[in-house]
């Protein structure tokens, strides 16, 4: 028997708002990792990403890159303990990040923002489902536990099939298998005293 877990998306305008049942592991990562709506990533401005200078050589690295790129006068350099946001100082965040990967002994904390969910490719674009941020965000599913819904798919029957769906039925729900593309979900669950058939089909 699989074991699933159940989301529901958090959006009010949403209709039907059905009940998904996903085999797809929620795990934590970042949230400049993750995609908009668009199918576009997240940049670590957009994350509020920042890097933390920790020693010499990193500070020589994010001075030469924040004079050379932001373009400010020799008094305004960066010192050990600031922090380079991309928002701010896009140039010499990105030139320190990169320096780090490539030169021994540069010694930075990169401070990732983190959140919960999964990317999946819904056969145009890259799309994430985002269940809880670590800091600000607007999670767009939330998880739903309901220890009755593993049984109801267990004992679902099969209605018909239409395009590109299986439909079936249990006690309480109307259970869809969509396997057209785009799809993430392993089912999806409708409550039957919220929805008739032909709410759904």
């Amino acid at each position: 028997m699989e074991t699933y877990t159940f989301i529901k998306s958090t959006d009010p305008e949403n209709y039907p708002n059905p009940i998904l049942a996903i085999s797809v592991e929620i795990e934590e990562m970042r949230v400049s990792d993750t995609y908009d709506h668009f199918g576009q990533g997240v940049s670590p401005a957009d994350a509020g990403d920042f890097i933390e200078i920790l020693n010499q050589k990193a500070l020589a690295v994010a001075n030469k890159a924040y004079q050379e790129f932001e373009d400010e006068d020799e008094d305004e350099k960066i010192v050990i303990g600031d922090l380079i946001s991309d928002y701010d100082d896009g140039n010499t965040f990105s030139a320190l990040n990169s320096s780090a990967d490539l030169e021994d002994g540069v010694d930075i904390h990169y401070h990732a923002s983190t959140c919960k969910g999964f990317n999946f490719w819904n056969g145009s674009n890259w799309q994430s489902v985002v269940v809880e941020y670590e800091h600000d965000g607007h999670n767009d599913y939330e998880v739903v536990e309901n220890d009755s819904l593993e049984s109801e798919i267990d004992s679902k029957k099969w209605i018909k099939d239409v395009f590109g769906r299986k439909v079936y039925e249990s006690k309480n729900f109307w259970i869809i298998d969509d396997f057209r593309q785009g799809s993430f979900a392993s089912y999806e669950l409708y409550a039957k005293e919220e929805y008739s058939l032909k709410d759904i089909v």
